[in-house]
């Protein structure tokens, strides 16, 4: 059967966009379209989460915080009812012991929110709200509250003191390529010594499925690692060689997926969370997983950052792997988020700017002539229209 190259370039896309071999094995192109006995490709395995010392919240209780005026209110509290009994937390919450949530307190604060904010200044608020009886008080002892603030568009939060700099709530301040800071989660003490995790989440102008898709992400990064900064519970924690320790964007059980599709249920718009089971098994390991996806990405070799020499040139060797048949997906490259020495700078090479399950490509780095002592030179390599990461890098010596 003589297959046009035009035909057959529809059918490899017609594989990779569905995740089927039907139309493959219509056309007898089985070879290089996956088809029977299709298996991913060997690759370097997806990071797990590690349980660190830290308390995980099984079952959190959760209190609403709106403002007068909020646009989203009804549409909040509604799914603090709803999401301790969903399919999205059984599946996002089974790897990390959380079984479930129930709504404790619905709040709409009895004053205008703030134009401005930092981040201890929040926390200001929510302790003062604490000690006057606006917010539920957390007992002394085995607290499973979390603190949901649910800010408008109208205030600007400057979260530099958490480390996670300004908070944007206005779709025209970030860009289509980078994701915008919409939410977060911390903890803060109250006056009685109190430790308790609070999320913000932030408007964006992203309506109210972008509101619950934040609010989804933080609510199980708060159960799962709910006082991070003094004990941690579930959070990827790379040793200093480990390419992973250039992707601060990852790291907990929501950001992990942060670049993936939300799912929908329940009207709600959810984000999808991270499975060490799912992961271990070189599966999807973002779920719950829909009907019909695939999970598609490189792998580098070598799999650690590596000890470089100003004016050296390095080479990774990147393979594609996939879960299911697909007609090849886009690299692009993009600076790590500890990069000390500016992507360009590097003089980053693909010898090709596509990859398919199985397929390698070679990526070369060059450290500056001037880099110093303990600059890092840090890459991201981008699966697809998604952005799937893997990042790799070296240390100059």
């Amino acid at each position: 059967m003589h297959v046009s190259p035009s035909l057959r370039h529809w059918l490899a896309y017609a594989c990779g966009a569905a995740g089927l071999t039907i139309a493959c094995a219509a056309s007898g192109l089985l070879t290089g379209c996956g088809g029977a006995g299709f298996e991913p490709a060997a690759h370097t395995p997806l990071p797990l989460l590690p349980r660190h010392a830290g308390a995980v919240l099984a079952a959190p209780e959760l209190v609403t915080i709106t403002f007068p005026g909020y646009a989203h209110t009804a549409h909040v509290q509604a799914f603090a009812d709803f999401v301790g009994g969903s399919r999205w937390l059984a599946a996002v919450g089974a790897d990390y012991g959380v079984v479930g949530a129930t709504p404790r307190a619905q709040v709409v604060w009895p004053s205008a929110a703030p134009s401005a904010l930092t981040v201890q200044s929040l926390r200001t608020l929510l302790t003062t709200a604490i000690s006057d009886g606006t917010l539920p008080a957390p007992p002394a002892s085995d607290s499973r509250l979390i603190y949901l603030v649910y800010l408008p568009d109208t205030t600007v939060l400057d979260a530099s003191d958490a480390g996670s700099g300004v908070v944007c709530f206005r779709a025209s301040l970030h860009t289509a390529d980078e994701p915008f800071i919409q939410g977060f989660h911390e903890a803060l003490r109250t006056v009685d010594d109190v430790l308790v995790p609070f999320a913000v989440i932030g408007d964006c102008g992203a309506g109210p499925d972008g509101v619950t898709a934040t609010a989804s992400r933080e609510l199980i990064g708060a159960a799962t690692n709910p006082y991070e900064l003094t004990a941690a519970g579930y959070q990827l924690e790379p040793e200093p060689t480990d390419p992973w320790a250039l992707a601060v964007e990852s790291g907990e059980v929501g950001y992990m997926c942060t670049r993936e599709e939300p799912i929908a249920e329940g009207g709600f718009a959810l984000r999808r969370g991270w499975s060490n089971t799912e992961a271990a098994a070189g599966r999807h390991p973002c779920v719950p997983v829909p009907d019909g996806d695939l999970y598609f990405n490189v792998s580098a070799s070598p799999n650690r950052i590596l000890p470089a020499a100003p004016g050296e040139t390095l080479s990774f060797t990147l393979t594609g792997w996939s879960t299911a048949p697909i007609g090849g997906w886009s690299l692009s490259l993009a600076e790590a988020d500890t990069a000390s020495l500016p992507l360009s700078s590097l003089s980053p090479k693909l010898s090709a700017d596509h990859i398919n399950n199985g397929e390698q490509v070679t990526l070369s780095l060059t450290v500056p002539a001037s880099a110093r002592s303990g600059q890092i030179g840090g890459v991201h390599v981008r699966s697809g229209k998604l952005g799937r990461i893997w990042p790799l890098g070296f240390t100059v010596k």
